[in-house]
């Protein structure tokens, strides 16, 4: 959830009873950076989508200048969520630039696409693994050892007995007290911190595996789209074994790392660097048992309110941060930032999730696209074009 998910917060100084090492373990496992990596395939097969869509109407000029201007505006509404809603983890403008840097590649095959994204995400495993002195390297975020610079978990932290002689980093802990007192006194320094934490992310770490990342994967999703895959193009045993083989890989990768993060040991950790072909593999697998779902009539029952969200996306997901970062967990409002353990933030994320698909459904029955969509749309064609649903739909779809 925007702005209160307590990203750099050690998972257990949101409370740890089993109940809480049972959610976190499954959103570590199942969920975490999916739906990031979903939206970044979708990115790529809209890129093509669009392209396509644009070149049987225009030169290729034309087309490129389009694009360019859909994703410079994407990029400024992405600045606007930052400095105006104050959200520092904003990916609509780092996924801008990610489209910009991958719309050259459009043109490849779908295999050539997907092998290029897929070298990249092996690139930064390798880099990951390989230190500066040459060495194989791999932390996980809890450190055991430098006990000259370790401290005692509260008793809070160490509910589960084989939590009892955990020790976590000064440095960590700091960090984690430091955003309690940031986001818990002022607006103003609510606020201040917010940026700060907004700047702080600008390094080549951030060049290398954020930006980078996410062209890799814009141009996987870009040759997927391609090869047929995210529409569900190929037969039903191709997406049960990619739905077998992306789990496996994803889950040997990420239920490893989860376990050390509940017992004690000190073993030499790679999961920082198979982090990414991790995170991939996971997704596929939640793309190829979606394609499977969508192959009978209960599957497509199941999931088809959940399309209102694909149409809406932008709309939802900047009214997240509305709710949340505004709302719920500012230092104004409910005030609700550490009063809540794992079971309570994943239980508001899911009631905010339901909200969302709910009220998404709502406006489409009578509007085509969400608002921002719309605005956005409006803005990059040149002309307003029509919102609602009985009027101008046939060219307005063309035009988009």
């Amino acid at each position: 959830m925007g702005g209160s998910s307590h990203t750099g917060r050690l998972p257990e100084t949101l409370g740890w009873t089993v109940a809480d090492q049972i959610v976190w373990s499954v959103r570590q496992i199942l969920i975490s950076g999916t739906a990031r990596c979903l939206l970044e395939l979708v990115f790529g097969a809209g890129m093509i989508l669009l392209t396509t869509t644009l070149a049987r109407n225009g030169d290729a000029m034309a087309v490129a200048r389009r694009f360019w201007v859909r994703y410079l505006l994407l990029f400024l509404i992405g600045l606007f969520h930052v400095f105006a809603l104050s959200w520092y983890g904003d990916f609509l403008h780092i996924y801008a630039i990610a489209a910009l840097i991958a719309f050259p590649f459009r043109r490849l095959r779908g295999a050539q696409l997907v092998l290029i994204g897929s070298t990249y995400a092996i690139a930064l495993a390798a880099s990951a693994l390989i230190g500066s002195d040459g060495r194989v390297t791999g932390t996980f975020y809890e450190v055991s050892g430098n006990a000259g610079h370790a401290v005692k978990l509260s008793p809070r932290q160490t509910t589960a007995p084989w939590r009892a002689n955990a020790v976590t980093t000064a440095p960590d802990l700091a960090s984690a007290q430091r955003e309690d007192r940031e986001r818990t006194t002022t607006f103003a320094r609510w606020h201040e911190a917010m940026l700060d934490d907004y700047v702080a992310l600008f390094n080549w770490g951030w060049v290398i595996y954020g930006l980078g990342e996410a062209a890799a994967t814009m141009m996987i999703g870009a040759g997927l789209f391609k090869l047929g895959v995210v529409q569900g193009q190929r037969s039903t045993a191709f997406y049960a074994r990619l739905a077998a083989v992306a789990y496996g890989v994803g889950l040997a990768i990420r239920i490893p790392p989860v376990w050390a993060g509940h017992v004690p040991s000190d073993p030499t950790q790679i999961d920082a660097a198979l982090r990414e072909i991790g995170r991939l593999s996971l997704t596929l697998g939640h793309v190829a048992l979606v394609s499977l779902a969508l192959r009978n009539v209960r599957g497509r029952r199941l999931l088809m309110p959940f399309a209102a969200a694909g149409r809406t996306a932008l709309s939802l997901y900047v009214a997240q941060t509305l709710i949340c970062l505004w709302l719920l967990f500012p230092p104004f409002g409910l005030r609700l930032y550490g009063r809540m353990d794992w079971i309570g933030l994943i239980g508001t994320a899911v009631m905010i999730d339901v909200l969302l698909l709910a009220a998404a459904n709502r406006w489409l029955s009578r509007y085509r696209i969400g608002p921002l969509e719309w605005l956005w749309r409006s803005l990059a064609s040149g002309e307003r074009l029509a919102l609602h649903r009985a009027v101008g739909l046939d060219r307005a779809t063309v035009t988009n």
